[in-house]
């Protein structure tokens, strides 16, 4: 295939040279313009008649595959055909052959040489189902040739060699050797539980996990795109993928047990009910402290976040308090309000030991070129340095209100950030999505702290707390 990359990094178009009756494989849609160029859709399948179409559409549903795709041919040696992928990001061309094919998951196909041809092969129900995204069939190529893949954001080549495995979160998979021996686990959110990133150093230098946030039963998620990147941070969908509470307790929790740190319990439900189970469960296995997530839809008061009603944030914590027995718990609370304080008055009246602020700010992507919003679901929680100073204010503004303890974050990716949220009234500051881009992140900016501290005369880091001087 003779093509060429154009347009700027974050937008790229591909223009390929077709000679008379060359023929090119393209993604149904992604044709932007052609010139003495012929296109022909054909049925997304191999066979022919009434079991092709059956076949196309078998591997649509369980592939997110078109039914059918697109043939470009050239009717003349000075063809042109620009196309361009659906979403923005980074277009790489793979070449296969007799030593070497490739898997592609879903939606990374974007054109290949008629030479090229692909197949489905079925992953094991695991990979399929716990992987988070990819389907319960992936793309295998054949033949020998060009082959275009895109995907959101950039792509990165990564070698594996015998006997060093790689972890990867599996929706950042775009395409793999076929040949390669992989396993899928469950892995979500900014920490999950831990074990990634003790890889890189003891957990025992952190003071406290706040790990992955759980629910009564396991949830699978939001269908993939679910992270899209922003200038200034990114927004997430992914919708509490977690394996359960007990699975936590019975698989997780003693992990984390080895390690000199304080284990948070992160918990989500439906209904008070579910909230008081958890509760019981998690105090049972002893976990050190339960934050309580209430920016989830109740479903007994029509989906309504209980994170944004005084008397709906009340309820589910007097229930958290009432099945926790000795343990403390921590009421997260949601900015997506008028008024933090009331939230914050109301939760500290129903008996909460201590707060967490803030949760991540509602937003949304579109794409200009598709008019579709970047996240499957829509819409996405922004986290990362862009809501800093909007966490600054409401720990500012909760502190002032209520007299619990106050763990600070949103933005947080280095000491003078952790500091900021001490100053407004923190007493411990937590460090979230700086962890994607750093895995060192919390170490650095610990140790940040400290030195910032240091510099400043002040014997503890805990001087900084509450000592803002408002104009």
């Amino acid at each position: 295939m003779k093509y060429n990359i154009a347009g700027d990094n974050d937008c790229p178009l591909v223009q390929i040279q077709l000679q008379a009756g060359e023929t090119v494989r393209i993604e149904r849609g992604c044709m932007a313009y052609m010139s003495d160029v012929k296109l022909e859709g054909k049925m997304n399948s191999s066979k022919k008649g009434i079991g092709g179409m059956f076949s196309a559409i078998g591997r649509s549903l369980h592939s997110g595959e078109s039914v059918f795709i697109t043939e470009a041919s050239g009717t003349s040696d000075h063809g042109r055909l620009g196309i361009a992928p659906a979403v923005p990001g980074k277009i790489v061309c793979l070449s296969v052959n007799d030593t070497r094919q490739y898997r592609l998951n879903t939606g990374a196909f974007l054109a290949c040489d008629h030479s090229v041809q692909y197949v489905m092969k079925r992953q094991d129900i695991g990979k399929a189902f716990f992987g988070g995204t990819g389907g319960l069939f992936v793309m295998e190529t054949q033949g020998e040739g060009d082959v275009l893949i895109a995907a959101f954001g950039d792509i990165l080549e990564l070698e594996v060699a015998q006997g060093s495995p790689i972890t990867i979160d599996n929706e950042h998979v775009v395409a793999w050797d076929a040949s390669l021996d992989y396993a899928i686990r469950v892995a979500s959110g900014t920490f999950g539980f831990g074990r990634e990133y003790n890889q890189f150093y003891d957990l025992g230098e952190l003071g406290g996990i706040c790990a992955k946030g759980l629910t009564l039963h396991r949830r699978e998620g939001n269908p993939a795109p679910r992270i899209a990147e922003t200038p200034m941070g990114i927004l997430n969908s992914v919708g509490l993928q977690n394996p359960g509470v007990d699975a936590f307790i019975e698989e997780e929790l003693p992990f984390l047990r080895q390690f000199d740190t304080k284990v948070i319990a992160n918990i989500s439900g439906n209904t008070p009910e579910e909230y008081g189970v958890m509760c019981e469960k998690l105090s049972e296995a002893g976990v050190d402290m339960i934050e309580v997530n209430i920016s989830c839809p109740n479903v007994k008061a029509g989906g309504l976040a209980y994170g944004t009603r005084p008397e709906l944030a009340a309820e589910v914590t007097k229930v958290a308090k009432a099945h926790a027995g000795k343990t403390p718990v921590m009421v997260k609370l949601s900015p997506n309000v008028t008024d933090v304080t009331e939230i914050a008055k109301a939760v500290a009246d129903a008996g909460a030991d201590a707060l967490s602020l803030i949760n991540t700010l509602r937003g949304m992507r579109i794409d200009v070129r598709t008019r579709r919003p970047i996240l499957r679901m829509n819409t996405g929680g922004l986290s990362g340095p862009a809501v800093l100073p909007v966490a600054v204010r409401m720990v500012w503004e909760v502190a002032q209100a209520v007299k619990l303890p106050i763990l600070g974050m949103g933005g947080v990716s280095k000491g003078e950030d952790a500091a900021q949220l001490l100053l407004a009234g923190a007493s411990a500051v937590a460090v979230g999505t700086a962890c994607f881009d750093d895995p060192y992140a919390p170490i650095k900016v610990r140790d940040g702290l400290a030195s910032l501290a240091e510099r400043q005369g002040l014997s503890k880091v805990s001087d900084f707390t509450g000592s803002v001087v408002p104009w």
